[in-house]
């Protein structure tokens, strides 16, 4: 009985959040209001589902595994780690105090519609005076389904977001925020956090301010050590040469394809086609679904495929300046490119591919509707 008013206790103090976030866009626009409205109802609702009926989806089981290791666990610094050892880091308070693994599905999925409002605030969707075709993006169902649950997706979402604002006002922002998001995220998922801050490190060199030769050359080495580092730590292996770690990296990946309904041989798929997976797959006729999940999937696909047409195209048609001359966008095109070829190195599954889009997908969009709207951007070069 206590456990049960407890978890409806914590439900009404994140709704309430929630309604003294929404309160605060009187400002915007009708179309913008019902826009951010919309969106929300739309994602608490699929976290009701994902959380409720959790049992029908039998391909993911991240976030049950996640609240029953924090479960029986008896210490929590034993926990502490990276990458699924973290998340079971950060879920043990809650599920001690008593949480249900549905309530813990709604602390998560809040961060994740936090960063979807932030976002929203960079983009200013408040102000819209009307729905184009890539709004659309944000009410895929998937894009919901990954940001609202028990697991990294929520959190990673919120702290790239976080980046992002940071780089698009680097002069006023905080860099405490930025540091204490890196430091998550290198947590959350090391190679991430390298990708991202290589990236920062490397533009800010040539684009604002330049380092010394000792610091780059220091900044060098330690992304080198932590790459090292973090590879023979999630491998478990030594790493004696450059072949033998790209041996070893294709038989797991390889046994690991055989295992799930949608796997993708590394060896039997170029480069070039794993992108296309990553980032388009599965395509109704050119891949056969095999779930009512892959189905629907396969649909949105499609309106990736247009979507990403149609921006490229105005892009390329307005001709723009705003990529030279804004930090964030360069930073989110550079970011969406590596990571893009990073995952598709390895893309064995198309289920991950998936949960990787939301990694990727936000990158993407914030670039090109930043391309669309260049006087928008605020993080210009000096």
């Amino acid at each position: 009985m206590f456990n049960s008013a407890f978890n409806i206790i914590v439900l009404g103090i994140i709704f309430f959040l929630v309604f003294l976030r929404l309160k605060s866009i009187k400002n915007h626009t009708l179309l913008g209001r019902n826009f951010i409205y919309l969106f929300t109802v739309e994602h608490f609702s699929v976290t009701f589902i994902f959380a409720f009926f959790l049992d029908r989806f039998t391909t993911i089981n991240d976030p049950q595994r996640f609240y029953a290791i924090a479960q029986n666990s008896s210490s929590w610094f034993q926990l502490f780690g990276f990458g699924n050892s973290f998340m079971s880091f950060l879920a043990f308070p809650l599920v001690k105090i008593g949480l249900t693994i549905e309530t813990c599905f709604f602390a998560f999925s809040f961060f994740g519609w936090l960063g979807f409002m932030k976002l929203f605030k960079l983009l200013e969707i408040g102000n819209i005076k009307k729905i184009h075709l890539y709004h659309l993006f944000f009410f895929l169902p998937s894009i919901h389904l990954w940001t609202s649950s028990l697991s990294k997706e929520p959190l990673l979402l919120f702290l790239i977001v976080q980046i992002i604002y940071f780089c698009c006002y680097l002069k006023e922002s905080k860099k405490t925020f930025f540091i204490i998001s890196l430091i998550l995220i290198l947590f959350i998922r090391p190679h991430v956090f390298i990708i991202m801050f290589s990236v920062f490190m490397v533009l800010y060199h040539f684009r604002i301010q330049k380092f010394s030769r000792s610091c780059l050359f220091l900044l060098v080495l330690l992304g080198l050590g932590l790459s090292l580092v973090l590879i023979k730590y999630f491998l478990k292996i030594e790493i004696s040469s450059i072949s033998s770690l790209i041996s070893h990296l294709i038989k797991v990946f390889e046994s690991q394809s055989i295992l799930g309904r949608s796997g993708i041989s590394i060896i039997e798929t170029n480069f070039l086609e794993r992108i296309l997976y990553l980032l388009f797959m599965p395509l109704p006729i050119l891949y056969k679904t095999e779930s009512v999940f892959q189905m629907f999937a396969s649909i949105e696909n499609l309106y990736y495929v247009v979507v990403f047409g149609y921006l490229i195209f105005q892009a390329i048609k307005l001709k723009t300046n705003v990529i030279a001359n804004s930090f964030d966008v360069l930073f989110t095109l550079v970011n969406a490119i590596l990571m893009m070829f990073f995952f598709a190195s390895y893309l064995y599954n198309l289920g991950l591919g998936n949960r990787m889009r939301i990694m990727i997908y936000p990158f993407l969009f914030y670039f090109l509707i930043k391309n669309l709207n260049p006087t928008k951007s605020q993080g210009t070069f000096k």
